[in-house]
């Protein structure tokens, strides 16, 4: 890739789409404030607004609606999702495969499954036909969001996952089973990243043709657990009726890339990056003021310093969700700090990770290196201590902000 800075070790806010997004807008905690919306958080897509931008987004994905207020400062906000039935015969070929989830299949006598989401072909051609009327606009900035790389997977217009509601609930699979099918999720996660690539490389050259200053950031809101610690998705492993959340690399370890009109070479970083980050950076790319108080700093700062000193990142999250419901309790924390991590749940306890010797975070080193995990504790107390403070200021400004 030309043109482009990578940052290697950047790390999602949370483990799922309403943990990250509010950060990412905000540039905010999740447990900070309204969990999981941003009724209660300044977005940069306000700034811009207020300084002339026209802002269009396809946030595609139910959780990102203007119910959540997500449409803050959006002037076309596109949150109308098309659903299309697949027919159980196309939905039992794709797993053909699978001689056991065939049999379960079958033993429905019938069902329909819906599209949740646009696929990425029909998202991009919508983006495209946006961005040619944009070239008319001096500023503008546009979001879009692929679903396509989120259970469930979509493959040759079949929908795979259907006989459980959310990967979570595939825990109850066998083990063979289960291992067969994540070998396929892997395929099938690996093809549509491919396609994915490819769209997204028509629309950077769209952009860098209708527009001699631009911008452009690719990152995910989380990963996907693909049987790596016993789990499907990004809702945890299902115990019981309670779903416990994980805190694992492949769903917190995310890719990062900033591609610009003023970013002449390709370059690698090794820097601790966070999902904090993104909203300074837009703010300081389009020199605007802005009250917006952020808690990251802008990636183009740290490109320019060719890094950044920064201690630790760090993610969480609600712990736990009553299956089935909008019931989440107790909080789980994930801290990186050099090649080590710290995981906190109130179930699952301390977990403690050497990344460069174990970066699968197989082997938990809590009860090996207590002098390790004393200062991780520490710095996470700390942190609670920090966050509290920072979200009292951050209330009084928002209340001033709100009554001028």
């Amino acid at each position: 890739m030309q043109d482009a800075v990578i940052f290697h070790k950047c790390y999602a806010a949370g483990p799922f789409t309403w943990a990250s997004f509010p950060t990412i807008f905000s540039s905010t905690y999740p447990l900070m404030l309204s969990y999981g919306n941003l009724r209660r958080r300044f977005s940069f897509i306000e700034s811009l607004a207020k300084h002339g931008y026209v802002n269009f987004a396809f946030p595609n994905n139910a959780w990102l609606s203007s119910f959540r207020q997500y449409n803050k400062g959006f002037h076309y906000f596109y949150e109308d999702i098309a659903f299309q039935s697949i027919s159980k015969s196309k939905l039992i070929s794709l797993i053909s495969h699978v001689e056991p989830l065939k049999v379960l299949l079958y033993n429905f006598s019938s069902f329909t499954i819906k599209k949740p989401y646009m696929q990425h072909k029909d998202l991009i051609s919508a983006t495209l036909k946006v961005l040619n009327k944009l070239k008319h606009h001096e500023k503008a900035f546009f979001w879009i969001h692929f679903s396509d790389l989120h259970a469930p997977y979509i493959s040759n217009n079949y929908v795979l996952e259907s006989l459980f509601e959310g990967y979570s609930e595939l825990g109850i699979l066998p083990e063979k089973l289960a291992r067969l099918l994540a070998i396929r999720l892997k395929k099938i996660h690996n093809i549509i990243a491919h396609q994915i690539a490819i769209l997204i490389r028509t629309l950077i050259e769209e952009v860098s043709t209708i527009s001699s200053r631009y911008l452009i950031i690719i990152t995910a809101d989380h990963g996907e657990e693909l049987y790596d610690h016993k789990a499907f998705g990004h809702d945890g492993k299902r115990v019981n009726n309670v779903n416990i959340r994980h805190m694992y690399n492949e769903l917190l370890h995310v890719p990062l890339i900033v591609i610009g009109s003023e970013i002449s070479h390709y370059e690698d970083y090794k820097t601790l990056v966070h999902h904090v980050d993104i909203a300074p950076t837009f703010i300081a790319v389009s020199n605007i003021e802005s009250k917006m108080p952020c808690l990251g700093k802008a990636l183009t700062e740290i490109i320019e310093c060719r890094g950044a000193e920064r201690s630790y990142v760090i993610s969480e999250a609600k712990a736990i969700r009553i299956a089935n419901s909008f019931l989440e309790y107790g909080e789980t924390y994930a801290l990186i700090k050099d090649d080590f991590k710290y995981i906190w749940h109130p179930v699952l306890g301390d977990e403690l990770y050497d990344l460069h010797k174990d970066p699968h975070e197989k082997h938990n080193l809590s009860s090996e290196r207590p002098d390790l995990l004393y200062i991780f504790k520490e710095s996470l107390m700390r942190y609670k201590k920090m966050i509290n403070r920072v979200e009292l200021i951050y209330k009084i400004r928002r209340a001033r902000e709100l009554l001028h």
